[in-house]
């Protein structure tokens, strides 16, 4: 997919996805297939470690392809989070283009 204009958009609509792992394997939270025409603006992300106890590694990737497949690109890797804290992976100051 050629890069879409987004100079020209004639509509943005917000959406907000929250993701709650239930294992410590890799879980794709947002997928953009080629063929949507759609580039998607990643503001934030933050992982968040809701163990009242234990630290927890939090490692946050890019793929260069639709649904988890293609080359992994880390964007932050095994960053320790923790007891009942967050760490903001992903700011405005930092925002993701998701082609």
């Amino acid at each position: 997919m050629a890069n879409p204009n987004i100079v020209n958009v004639t509509t943005i609509t917000g959406n907000t996805t929250y993701l709650t792992p239930a294992n410590t394997t890799a879980n794709v939270l947002l997928s953009n297939a080629a063929s949507s025409g759609l580039v998607f603006k990643i503001n934030q992300i933050v992982c968040a470690n809701v163990n009242g106890s234990s630290a927890v590694n939090a490692t946050v990737a890019i793929n260069n392809q639709a649904a988890g497949a293609g080359t992994n690109f880390p964007v932050i890797s095994t960053v320790s989070v923790p007891a009942s804290a967050s760490v903001i992976a992903v700011d405005k100051t930092t925002a993701i283009y998701l082609m």
